[in-house]
């Protein structure tokens, strides 16, 4: 009995165990079944999608960076001498102009350095003079012992000349002594004259011959005397070459010694003029270093002056947008200290080469500040127009799509279906990307996707949807301008092909 009761009971749990899982395999079938059933309806259905038609707009590409406004000219005025600052009125904030008297210092010692070089300037010109008449003197001296030797000179040379005169009478006169004497022999011998008259005959020659010898001494001693005086001249002359070039570097020394004492002059007063601190520009004072009876040190800044009638900003642009850039082109600015305005600057500087680890150019603005309304420091956006195209086709940017193939978009076609067209795109703003082939105006684009589009596929276009994702964004057809683009855009990077980072719902 009790046998045939245990046989009974597993025989109970067996059937209901076999009976659960029949279940469950019943289940999961059916389950399969409404899956299936289920896909197959999807299959079928309609995707529901928002679309806008492509339009013809104009485009305006833009870039956006940042910056800080800064002082083209920013001077710091510093002391070239050490010494105690006796004046100093000006403070931060205070506006000066070109040339004018900012700081003073204590002059007493550069005073006295530049009176003790006068001095030294004065006796270094008394020297030069004395040496310079003393040279004169000299001159003059050597001169008149010159002239004094040549008139000797010339007076020895007049003696061997009258000598020379006298020498050639006292030999004619001897030769004509001689013939009388012989006359007068011949007349002798034939008795016609007396032996007294031939003897003084005779005397007569020897009084010719004496004459004749005296002239002869007296041109030797005329002609010695010359040699003297010549000898004496060359001798002088000597002597007034040899110490005149003396006399002159002396003089030309001394005049050395002037001119250093009057370069000592000219440093002691720079000196003294480097007490005086003026403003080497218009503009404004930045910052006060120091105050009235404070040691300023050589090189050491005592005052701050920038130029602010006009700003510099300077930003940084990628390779693919300073190539779109020139001098002279006009930026917009906006700042976050004047919200909701925008002001126009003008390139003035183009770094040609990119910083080597961010691989940006610099670019600089010039921005017009006559009104003061700017300040050094101040936060800056910056926003260059890269590119400009008129009337071409557009779509929202969330219509185009990507992939290794290139770029694309669906299009709902006039039985709704979704078609995917490869596009190739060209300029983009913040909103709009202009299609350059692949579409034209008129034809509808999809926008945005519930579900995963394919080509094909059955579509339920809701439309009306513009650029913002199909919740009432903005119409279709609107041109942005700078100005939108800036206020919507805070980062400084490129966007590239109108894209930035929208994606469409999978």
């Amino acid at each position: 009995m009790k046998f045939n009761l245990w046989w009974l009971v597993l025989i109970v749990l067996g059937v209901g165990l076999l009976g659960f899982i029949g279940f469950r395999i019943w289940e999961k079938q059916n389950k399969l079944k409404t899956d299936a059933a289920q896909r197959a309806m999807r299959g079928g259905a309609a995707v529901t999608v928002t679309a806008v038609p492509a339009k013809l707009r104009d485009i305006v590409g833009i870039f956006t960076a940042t910056g800080t406004l800064e002082a083209p000219e920013n001077v710091k005025i510093a002391a070239k001498v050490s010494g105690r600052i006796t004046y100093l009125q000006v403070q931060e904030g205070d506006k000066v102009k070109q040339g004018q008297v900012l700081a003073r210092l204590d002059a007493a010692d550069l005073q006295a350095g530049v009176d003790q070089a006068q001095a030294n300037l004065a006796q270094a010109r008394y020297r030069l003079a004395q040496a310079e008449i003393a040279t004169n003197s000299n001159s003059i001296s050597s001169d008149s012992q010159l002239a004094a030797q040549q008139a000797a000179v010339n007076d020895a040379d007049n003696r061997v000349n009258n000598s020379a005169a006298s020498l050639d009478n006292a030999g004619v006169n001897l030769d004509a002594a001689r013939e009388t004497l012989n006359r007068q022999q011949q007349l002798f011998d034939q008795g016609f004259i007396s032996a007294q008259a031939l003897d003084n005959n005779r005397n007569a020659v020897k009084v010719a011959e004496g004459q004749l010898r005296s002239a002869t001494a007296a041109n030797k001693s005329a002609q010695a005397q010359l040699q003297q005086a010549q000898a004496a001249l060359e001798t002088a002359k000597a002597n007034n070459q040899s110490s005149q070039p003396a006399y002159l570097q002396s003089v030309e020394a001394l005049k050395s010694a002037v001119a250093a004492a009057a370069a000592s002059v000219s440093s002691a007063r720079a000196k003294l003029n480097d007490t005086v601190l003026t403003s080497p520009l218009d503009g404004v004072v930045t910052d006060r270093l120091l105050d009235k009876g404070a040691i300023a040190s050589a090189g050491q800044a005592i005052l701050a002056v920038q130029f602010i009638n006009s700003m510099w900003v300077t930003i940084s642009v990628p390779e693919n947008v300073v190539l779109k850039t020139s001098i002279g082109q006009e930026v917009q600015v906006a700042l976050d200290a004047l919200p909701g305005k925008s002001f126009t600057a003008t390139i003035i500087q183009i770094n040609p080469a990119a910083d080597a680890q961010s691989r940006q150019f610099t670019v600089r603005a010039i921005l017009n500040n006559t009104q003061g309304q700017f300040k050094p420091g101040m936060f800056a956006k910056v926003t260059v127009e890269t590119d400009r195209v008129t009337q071409v086709v557009t779509v929202p940017q969330e219509a185009v799509e990507t992939d290794k193939d290139g770029n694309y978009a669906f299009i709902v076609t006039a039985d709704n279906l979704a078609e995917r067209r490869p596009i190739v795109i060209g300029v983009s703003d913040s909103t709009y990307t202009e299609v350059k082939s692949g579409l034209k105006a008129g034809d509808t684009v999809v926008t945005i996707s519930a579900s995963t589009l394919r080509d094909g596929a059955k579509v339920n276009a809701g439309g009306g949807g513009g650029p913002g994702g199909g919740k009432g964004g903005g119409k279709g057809g609107s041109s942005a301008t700078v100005k939108d683009a800036t206020a919507s855009s805070t980062t400084s990077e490129p966007v590239e092909n109108g894209k930035k980072g929208q994606r469409k719902p999978q």
